[in-house]
């Protein structure tokens, strides 16, 4: 019958058992709602953080709620791009099966210019660069599952915006809402480029 069908797309729909989620900037606000509820729905969720302590207590908050969680955190700075390849390498060896879905959700925001150890102004490098660069690191364990799929976290702040390309990085004249809404112009550019 159709609702017994309708039934089954519901069911579908929220049943991850058996899914491999990786989820940065899971220690908290969205990255952190969204493990915990994909966790709920049966997915293997990896959770990535900045900080060990952030992401211990992000794994035990969800483990409280839901003790048969499959939750694991890892902990990286993706600032630094170093430390991006160096995620993406420890995630493949999690990864025998192929990796489901990769959920680019990792975000900052500066006040001032701050540049990162590889030269980036901050926001680009963490808004942008790390999950275009981890994207790009984990498409083969993308391509080994049947629905692989890339999602990145944005905003509407992209509208109305336009790239810098003459100074991306903003080293000069830089200010932290127009650098901000050009890394996530950046995110929607990517996104849209990623899956043509």
């Amino acid at each position: 019958s159709r609702k017994v069908k309708k039934m089954e797309q519901i069911h579908s729909a929220t049943d991850k058992s058996g899914k491999t989620i990786v989820i940065t900037g899971a220690t908290s606000g969205i990255g952190l709602a969204a493990a915990s509820e994909l966790a709920r729905q049966g997915a293997d969720v990896i959770g990535v953080g900045r900080s060990a302590r952030n992401c211990a207590s992000a794994e035990a908050g969800i483990r409280r709620e839901n003790p048969r969680a499959r939750i694991r955190f890892l902990q990286a700075d993706l600032s630094s791009l170093r430390q991006v390849r160096q995620l993406a390498a420890n995630l493949r060896s999690l990864l025998p099966d192929g990796l489901d879905v990769l959920v680019n959700n990792a975000g900052t925001v500066s006040n001032w210019y701050t540049a990162t150890e590889d030269g980036y102004e901050l926001q680009f490098a963490v808004n942008h660069l790390a999950g275009f660069l981890l994207a790009h690191e984990l498409l083969p364990e993308l391509r080994r599952s049947p629905g692989g799929r890339v999602l990145t976290t944005s905003s509407g702040s992209h509208r109305n915006t336009r790239m810098r390309w003459r100074d991306v990085m903003f080293r000069h004249g830089y200010q932290i809402l127009l650098a901000y809404k050009q890394s996530k112009l950046a995110n929607v550019l990517f996104s849209a480029e990623f899956n043509r």
